[in-house]
């Protein structure tokens, strides 16, 4: 039975509160009354001016879903008050949106539904002896340098200073990967909403050790990080930048990519290789190259980039010495991306030289036949050597931009053959292989599965022990979920 009723403030919530068990159907406009009495002066509603800044901040624009509200938390107990009480309405579908860096649809927004918008917890502190930065979701990278940069500390996190903070830390890579891990090797507490609305603090020690290790990767199945507690390093300035050059240098550029897989892998070198392909209105297409190289110490064109560096000619070099809150300012792709509809998706296949080319034509082929006014790009990313147990992992990365709304479904498919054809080639060169980084795959991808039977299974055990009423599985859009097979 559907209740219609007139919204009366705080009874309602009381209600919900005293008996939780208690079954009514709501509607999302009633929801939104039911948070907006709990949480006063912190929702905001279709045509105010908190809801359209919100909303046009996603990185895509396939991220404006038009919510019926946005609740706006400021704390750990505003956030835990949105889901305890969400969780308990049968019908009600809330997002968590942190940075709204992805471009999957409804990834970190509910159509209709609620979106609770977490930027407003941004704070970042350091502990007094300097170990720990405790970090907010809703910060952005380029927030946590601007603090740990006089201090002359760094975390293992993201470099693109538009980036927000949770999406990268629980699944994430980053510049110092090669030497310390990927991102969530490196917390040392998660503060977490679970599914009741109880707060708790995560780590490898205590009584959610098993929470702890299920939130290193697996989404956002098992409640909402509200502080990300890093472990710092000393660290000053360091070399790093971009180059750009003329199409007439992929070769060499495939070559010197190779030759930074190679036997003289330098650990403390990072670059994502670009080859970039733009379309203009007027029916004028082109290609360059773009390098972004980071080499975690201060020294000027180290021997480990120089495969990169040396390439001649150049359109333009920013490499240099400088801060990390410098790189994370020049690195921002927000700008571009909020005015294009995009698509990320990636393969992982194990390295050999002879691969890297053909990968290479099967993009070309593509760019040639796709019709579109934006952006295709292909981004090779080596994972370290010693970074998983298969080794020599290379991710061949696509970044689709484009303008046109009525594209999507074409690209879409196009996009699908792509990672089909390639998955297809790595496969017949018995190079293929199952793990899929989920901050660069597509919503039709299935990063979760990727991780190996042991790590679904505990994920799924995690799933029935701290959200037994299956809230983020089903309430909470968005994100990669657990498979429901035994798998």
């Amino acid at each position: 039975m559907r209740f219609v009723f007139a919204f009366i403030p705080g009874v309602l919530p009381l209600l919900l509160l005293a008996n939780p068990a208690l079954t009514l159907k709501t509607d999302p406009s009633s929801n939104c009354a039911i948070i907006s009495v709990l949480l006063l002066g912190k929702v905001a509603f279709p045509g105010s001016e908190s809801y359209n800044v919100s909303e046009t901040s996603y990185f895509a624009l396939q991220g404006r879903l038009s919510p019926a509200c946005i609740a706006m938390p400021s704390s750990a107990e505003d956030v835990a008050t949105i889901v305890g009480t969400l969780a308990k309405l049968p019908d009600a579908v809330f997002a968590i949106r942190s940075g709204g860096h992805s471009p999957n649809p409804g990834w970190a927004n509910a159509a209709q539904g609620i979106t609770s918008d977490l930027q407003q917890l941004n704070k970042v502190h350091v502990s007094s002896d300097g170990s720990i930065a405790a970090v907010g979701p809703g910060a952005r990278w380029v927030d946590v340098h601007r603090v740990l940069d006089p201090l002359e500390l760094d975390v293992v996190g993201g470099k693109f200073g538009s980036v927000g903070v949770a999406g990268l830390i629980l699944g994430g890579i980053s510049a110092f990967s090669p030497s310390r891990g990927w991102a969530c090797d490196n917390v040392a507490n998660f503060q977490i909403v679970l599914a009741s609305g109880e707060t708790v603090i995560a780590n490898d020690s205590n009584e959610y050790a098993d929470l702890f290790i299920a939130l290193k990767g697996g989404q956002n199945n098992f409640g909402v990080v509200t502080r990300f507690d890093l472990r710092t390093f000393r660290h000053g300035l360091y070399w790093g930048g971009n180059i750009a050059y003329p199409d007439s240098t992929e070769q060499a550029q495939l070559a010197a990519y190779i030759t930074f897989k190679g036997p003289s892998y330098d650990s403390i070198a990072e670059i994502e290789q670009s080859f970039m392909y733009a379309s203009s209105p007027n029916g004028s297409a082109s290609r360059s190259c773009l390098n972004t190289m980071f080499y975690a110490d201060p020294v000027v064109d180290p021997s480990g980039l120089r495969p990169f560096s040396d390439i001649q000619p150049q359109l333009f070099s920013t490499m240099r010495i400088a801060t990390a809150t410098a790189f994370a300012e020049e690195l921002n792709p927000g700008q571009l991306a909020r005015s294009t509809y995009v698509i990320h998706t990636s393969v992982t296949f194990r390295f050999t030289p002879e691969i890297i080319p053909r990968v290479f034509a099967i993009w070309k082929v593509f760019c040639r036949r796709i019709e579109l006014t934006g952006m295709a790009n292909l981004i090779f990313f080596g994972l370290p050597p010693d970074s998983h147990p298969d080794r020599e992992l290379s991710l061949a990365l696509f970044s689709l931009h484009w303008l046109d709304a009525g594209y999507a479904d074409m690209i879409t498919v196009e996009a699908r053959t792509l990672i089909r054809d390639i998955e297809d080639l790595v496969a017949d060169a018995r190079l293929a292989h199952p793990f899929l980084y989920a901050n660069w795959a597509a919503w039709w991808q299935d990063p979760i599965r990727g991780y190996g039977k042991e790590s679904v299974r505990h994920l799924q055990r995690m799933s029935g022990k701290y959200d037994p009423d299956r809230v983020f599985q089903e309430k909470v859009p968005g994100r990669f979920k657990l498979p429901r097979d035994e798998f």
